[in-house]
C-alpha cells in the first residue's frame, strides 16, 4: 500500500548456469492505487516481457528479477530437439564446435 505511485528499478536477466550473463534489461516499474482500494491493502501488479532468445547450448539457465532491493529467480533448462522431417527419421542438430 506504501510503496504505489513510486517507481522502483527493475533488472531482468537470464545467467548461464556459470553465471555467465547472456540477456540483460533494466527499466523502471510503477503501480497506482486504484480508486476505492481500502487502505493497507495488497496491490498485485501484472508484467509482460516479449522477446525473443536464442540459447548458444543445451543446459541449465536462469532467469533472475531484482525490484528495487528483492531478488527472485527461477531456474531451467534448454536441450535441443530432433527435427523430424516428414516421412523421415530424426535429424540431430549439429554439436558445436569447442
Amino acid at each position: 500500500w506504501t510503496e504505489t505511485n513510486r517507481r522502483f528499478p527493475l533488472t531482468l536477466t537470464v545467467n548461464r548456469e556459470d553465471g555467465q550473463e547472456l540477456i540483460g534489461l533494466g527499466a523502471q516499474v510503477e503501480a497506482g492505487r486504484p480508486p476505492g482500494t481500502p487502505e493497507g491493502a495488497d496491490i498485485r501488479n501484472v508484467l509482460a516481457v516479449n522477446a525473443e532468445a536464442q540459447f548458444p547450448e543445451s543446459g541449465g539457465y536462469e532467469l533472475r528479477a531484482k525490484l528495487g532491493d528483492k531478488i527472485r529467480s527461477v531456474a531451467f533448462r534448454v536441450r535441443q530437439l530432433p527435427i523430424v522431417p516428414s516421412g523421415g527419421s530424426a535429424v540431430r542438430f549439429p554439436q558445436p564446435l569447442t
